[in-house]
């Protein structure tokens, strides 16, 4: 239920953008009494992963607010530190396995999640702003979309697995696009896109993928990184 609110909140007009964190606090508290959990930047602390898979929902990218006080600013995990719209795709409920060992700091609200990357592929622009991901045979294996327009190699780019399926058919259902193409048979994951900051183990949000898990690598020795 909190996934349809918040999208349909993303989409209400504010005078000032850099009120979308206040303007909606009364009703995450609200939320946070309903699900009795601690509610952060529109991200659920007992629904971490279902939380954090937000799209854009539009082919109009997204863009940054600008905070007039720094210490007020939403973390680049949450929808609300950006304008526009998003969706949460349309999962089934038992098809979805919750990736473990992430954590939202409480205080911070900074996320601590494993490393990977993804492995094996290149990204073909689709019309629609997204991202199709192909193998190096130029097999389809997933889709990605950038909260942000810019072009980035995915080789280079890092990942936090969010969300797991045995089904591959169930990509179309998280992209909620039209393709008659199929990814190959065998578990897919939901993956946040991120990129390194200065500091080693500090990144930011790019956007988010669904792709075949065989081209998902985690780093070695559970490597984990802060994602603010």
């Amino acid at each position: 239920m909190f996934q349809s609110i918040f999208a349909t909140y993303s989409g209400l007009g504010l005078s000032k953008t850099s009120d979308r964190p206040i303007a909606i606090l009364g009703l995450q508290n609200r939320l946070a009494k309903f699900y009795e959990t601690h509610f952060s930047y529109g991200v659920a602390q007992n629904f971490l992963q279902k939380s954090l898979i937000w799209k854009r929902s539009t082919n109009k990218s997204m863009k940054p607010i600008i905070f007039p006080d720094p210490s007020e600013k939403a973390p680049s995990w949450s929808w609300m530190a950006y304008t526009g719209e998003i969706s949460y795709g349309k999962l089934q409920e038992n098809s979805w396995e919750s990736c473990q060992g992430i954590e939202l700091h409480p205080i911070s609200s900074t996320l601590k999640a494993p490393l990977a990357r993804c492995t094996g592929c290149c990204l073909t622009p689709r019309k629609d702003t997204s991202y199709d991901i192909r193998d190096q045979n130029g097999k389809l294996v997933g889709w990605l979309r950038y909260d942000q327009e810019g072009s980035h190699d995915i080789v280079r780019l890092n990942c936090v697995p969010l969300m797991e399926s045995k089904n591959s058919y169930s990509w179309k259902e998280y992209s909620e696009v039209l393709s008659n193409e199929g990814l190959a048979k065998g578990r897919i994951s939901i993956i946040l896109l991120v990129s390194r900051e200065k500091h080693e183990n500090m990144y930011q949000r790019l956007g988010i993928a669904v792709i075949n898990s065989d081209h998902v690598l985690l780093s070695e020795r559970g490597h984990k990184i802060w994602v603010e």
